[in-house]
């Protein structure tokens, strides 16, 4: 059995696409847990009658670690999952094609003790991040792989577009941590996984297709000044310095050493900022 925990706020167009493609693509039973954080409920409107699927309505404040912990207690108290079972955090952006999930399973079938997710193209067919493999803490040097030759690439820091694992693996990792209610959630659930010796891969042949139109400011997309600034301090955004400063001292317990990696990822958005106005230019 196949349980997806499906975070949703508005963007009803682009969850019916993802639901779409589950539909046409995983041939095994599967059960979607849809939580709906909207206060209009958009998506419980439009998603009511599907099968498969259950909604549960959030108050308008979850964020995404908040949803997915929703959908982790619904899983675990109602459902009643196998060990074996898989379970899988996904973003309504994106779409799977008919090779990934079977490339998936085959992986966990290997080692079922570990954490899976696609590589990622974007509609334009570049390669995105699926995650991270930490190089240093200070100064921070981090590599994504892509493009990579390997049938699987080790990273420290998964993003969970489509992450799969077993429920038994689940438990041992607990929920999202509720300090990080919007990024770093996933990054941390990937790092504190490998604190119970459970590694993370992204695999070579399983793609997801990402639709990133709508997406919070991240270093890709700042352009000004003005967005740098406002990327630091949103919730929406992933180089917010009170979320990475909480990402950090959730596993290394010191806030001098917290504070330093900070610093030195803040160092390289802006390095990458640069990068990115110099090649505009």
């Amino acid at each position: 059995m196949i349980y997806i925990i499906l975070p949703t706020h508005k963007k009803v167009s682009t969850t019916k696409l993802f639901l779409q493609s589950i539909r046409h693509n995983l041939k095994e039973k599967y059960h979607i847990i849809l939580i709906d954080d909207d206060k209009a409920r958009e998506s419980s409107k439009a998603f009511a009658a599907y099968e498969n699927l259950t909604i549960i309505k959030g108050d308008g404040n979850l964020w995404w670690g908040g949803a997915v912990n929703a959908g982790i207690d619904y899983l675990l108290i109602n459902l009643d999952p196998k060990p074996h079972d898989i379970c899988i955090f996904a973003n309504n952006d994106v779409q799977i094609t008919p090779t990934t999930y079977n490339k998936i399973t085959s992986a966990l079938k290997q080692n079922a003790n570990a954490l899976y997710h696609p590589r990622v193209f974007d509609q334009q067919g570049q390669e995105k991040s699926a995650g991270s493999k930490v190089i240093m803490w200070f100064p921070y040097i981090s590599k994504h792989p892509r493009d990579f030759k390997s049938r699987y690439a080790r990273i420290h820091l998964a993003t969970a577009r489509f992450l799969c694992f077993t429920v038994q693996t689940l438990k041992k990792i607990g929920k999202i941590s509720k300090n990080l209610p919007h990024y770093g959630g996933d990054n941390d659930f990937s790092l504190r996984a490998g604190r119970f010796g459970i590694p993370t891969f992204i695999i070579r042949d399983a793609v997801c297709l990402l639709d990133d139109r709508e997406t919070g400011l991240s270093s890709s997309n700042i352009m000004s000044l003005s967005d740098l600034w406002r990327s630091l301090i949103s919730t929406r955004s992933s180089n917010n310095l009170k979320y990475r400063y909480r990402f950090v001292l959730n596993f290394f317990h010191n806030h001098f050493v917290s504070i330093m990696i900070v610093i030195s990822m803040t160092f390289t958005i802006c390095l990458k900022f640069i990068r990115n106005k110099i090649l505009k230019n």
